[in-house]
């Protein structure tokens, strides 16, 4: 009887714990939501601002105390983000962010939290879906996706070194690996 007592008491405490974390994640979620939307109506202002600007150097403009490359638009996920010029986990609550590389030397890499919002999905892209980026300047660079691997979180080199123009990835399988999209650019 002591023991069923106990259980009980330890379930209840598990049960309580997953509510609690569960809450915690969609709370966290709804707020990265927000300040990507929030983020997104700027940048989207500006780049309507820059639409005659075509300069090609990567630049950015400095909305909210960050720096933004652009706009990422997924049509098929339906995902329209900012993106945010160096990465780490605050700029990630935000939006998608550059880990590497340059849009003009076709080796940039884009890293983005697994939120509902944002890059959770990713793998659903099919094989020549579209990726659009549009830089501060409005310039667009259209991307079709060629190849997707599940990869273990600390195989950094197959998201740095490989021969494609665009490497979208995010956290997998509740962060126990990654799913990485590789791209080429569309003539």
């Amino acid at each position: 009887m002591k023991n069923s007592k106990i259980l009980i008491f330890i379930g209840i405490i598990f049960i309580s714990l997953s509510l609690f974390f569960e809450v915690k994640n969609t709370l966290e979620e709804n707020k990265a939501s927000r300040n990507a939307s929030i983020m997104l109506n700027e940048l989207t202002e500006v780049i309507e601002e820059n639409k005659d600007n075509k300069i090609t150097p990567m630049v950015y403009s400095t909305i909210r105390g960050y720096d933004c490359f652009g706009v990422i638009t997924i049509p098929s996920l339906g995902i329209e983000l900012p993106i945010l010029n160096t990465w780490d986990y605050e700029r990630l609550d935000i939006g998608p962010c550059i880990y590497y590389g340059n849009i003009n030397e076709n080796n940039l890499v884009i890293c983005g939290h697994s939120y509902k919002s944002h890059f959770k999905y990713l793998y659903n892209l099919e094989l020549d879906d579209y990726v659009i980026i549009t830089d501060v300047n409005n310039n667009q660079y259209i991307y079709q996706v060629k190849d997707m691997n599940v990869i273990n979180p600390k195989d950094t080199d197959e998201v740095i070194e490989n021969d494609f123009d665009l490497t979208l990835f995010t956290c997998y399988n509740s962060g126990s690996q990654r799913i990485v999209i590789h791209l080429n650019k569309v003539n």
